[in-house]
């Protein structure tokens, strides 16, 4: 059996103010996490060490659709906490929690999160070829780093785009301009200078190739 695995860190974590309450925060979210993905998870997203999360999935093929989750919750809360990922894929010796688990999509992860370090990237993968982990890295940070680049307004646009979602709501310009108070061809020219779309179409590649590899 394949499954995955996804290390993070807390980038500069010691430099953060106010540390203690953002920990908590984010093991809030982790428990937000655990809940929402119950059951791809092996275990409930778990701590270590004060600013290291540890997730393990029996289904790795939502590998990023848990990043995304992530993301979007530090987001929504106004975090201000940057976390670097490293995702694995392989077998696991699964004992009885993450912390005395061992096997390859671990090493794997551990791996990937170094890279990520030494490359100051948000993300790494390392799922057992050198070329689909090189095509994953890049399409994940570049579609991130286009988030990361929007402005107030466009996060604007971005936030209420995933309250409807968690809504369950349909999600059309129409309905994100009466949201926001917009006309529809204010929203439609938001979009195209977000490059929405293109983010879009990166991060649905991830979920492709990762279903292909995986299942």
């Amino acid at each position: 059996m394949i499954f995955g695995a996804l290390l993070a860190d807390v980038v500069r974590h010691r430099r953060l103010e106010d540390w203690p309450k953002k920990q908590k925060v984010l093991l809030e979210i982790a428990e937000r996490i655990s809940e929402r993905f119950g059951d791809s998870l092996e275990f409930p997203v778990e701590m270590s060490g004060g600013d290291r999360l540890v997730v393990l999935l029996n289904r790795p093929e939502d590998i990023n659709r848990l990043l995304l989750a992530f993301e979007e919750e530090l987001f929504v809360r106004e975090a201000d906490i940057k976390l670097r990922w490293g995702a694995g894929v392989g077998s696991l010796n699964l004992m009885d929690s993450p912390h005395t688990t061992t096997g390859e999509a671990l090493y794997r992860a551990q791996s990937a999160l170094e890279y990520a370090h030494r490359e100051r990237r948000s993300f790494a993968f390392s799922l057992g070829n050198a070329d689909t982990d090189r095509l994953l890295t890049l399409l994940k940070n570049t579609a991130h780093g286009i988030r990361e680049r929007w402005t107030s307004r466009q996060k604007e646009l971005r936030r209420a785009i995933i309250e409807l979602r968690e809504r369950g709501s349909e999600i059309s310009q129409v309905k994100l301009a009466s949201h926001l108070g917009m006309s529809q061809p204010a929203v439609s020219k938001m979009m195209k200078a977000m490059l929405f779309e293109e983010q879009e179409l990166l991060e649905r590649e991830i979920d492709v190739r990762l279903k292909s590899i995986t299942l």
